[in-house]
């Protein structure tokens, strides 16, 4: 990610997809690092199609929003 903002520009995110465990420890987590929004969320596979894209919208929405505050 870094790579990719050579300038410092800030305009640069990603957020890797895991699956859901029963494990109590989870990667769902969302923070800046020198300006670019990086996180790891969980995704629950464990479900109909429909609701696994409802998952991935809010991921999407909730991601995007974060990028634009931050690029304000």
């Amino acid at each position: 990610m870094k790579n990719q903002d050579r300038d410092n520009t800030g305009k640069v995110g990603c957020v890797p997809l895991y699956a859901s465990t029963d494990e109590d420890i989870t990667a769902d987590c969302m923070f800046n690092m020198d300006g670019n929004q990086i996180g790891a969320k969980r995704l629950n596979l464990n479900k109909e199609f429909p609701m696994i894209a409802v998952q991935l919208d809010k991921l999407a929405e909730n991601f995007l929003v974060r990028e634009m505050e931050v690029n304000e």
